[in-house]
């Protein structure tokens, strides 16, 4: 997988760590939510398998439909924040 490869790399000192804002859905016109992370591959598998209590477990918000990536951490929170704001 591409994604993994690309976003589990490991990071050593000095490198620059890559964030993501990401979409996940539990099916088609349904239910969406957005997050922060710093490890996409690894938040996704804990989406995926019920390993975060709340919101997404609740609603079964599993499906990645979109994601974009970021170098600098403001800029994805920022990110995140104009997301909320759109029309669902």
């Amino acid at each position: 997988m591409i994604l993994a490869f690309f976003f589990a790399a490991p990071h050593s000192p000095g490198q620059e760590r890559i964030s993501s804002v990401y979409i996940i859905a539990s099916k088609k016109n349904d239910t969406l939510y957005s997050g922060v992370t710093g490890d996409l591959p690894t938040r996704l598998t804990q989406h995926k398998e019920g390993l975060i209590e709340g919101f997404t477990m609740k609603y079964g918000v599993k499906t990645l439909v979109w994601f974009e990536v970021f170098r600098e951490v403001d800029c994805v929170i920022q990110r995140e924040k104009t997301m909320k704001k759109w029309p669902r």
